[in-house]
């Protein structure tokens, strides 16, 4: 092993860079924030929607949703969808994150690397 690895493996550390070398503390504190913001805007939205439509129980809910409004707005909704999922992709392939000109200039004057892969045309305006 060369001295750098050797030495992270004799500490029983592996970060190379000094991004990743934070303390644990601060790690684990990261990860609690991440999860905790996942449970707050995701879980806890989705828990007290399905306790909302199941307070009645289970029969109520059935009935609920085989009721003629409630299967034209799912249609609507998964119609909205199938429209949408495409177009998003398109135009998400359409933009790019550093577009042809701005990678010709980074090219040019070597201010930043850009291993972005093929460049799409972009259109000029006026």
């Amino acid at each position: 092993m060369s001295g750098l690895f050797a030495a992270a493996h004799r500490n029983g550390r592996f970060e190379t860079r000094a991004a990743t070398r934070d303390p644990a503390w601060v790690k684990w504190t990261l990860v609690g924030l991440g999860v905790s913001y996942f449970a707050l805007f995701l879980l806890l939205p989705l828990i007290s929607v399905f306790a909302e439509a199941l307070r009645k129980g289970w029969e109520v809910y059935f009935a609920a949703i085989v009721e003629p409004d409630a299967i034209a707005s799912i249609k609507l909704t998964l119609l909205a969808a199938a429209i949408a999922v495409p177009f998003a992709m398109k135009s998400r392939a359409s933009l790019s994150p550093m577009p042809c000109a701005t990678a010709r200039i980074a090219g040019a004057t070597q201010a930043h690397r850009w291993s972005g892969g093929r460049c799409i045309p972009t259109r000029r305006s006026g």
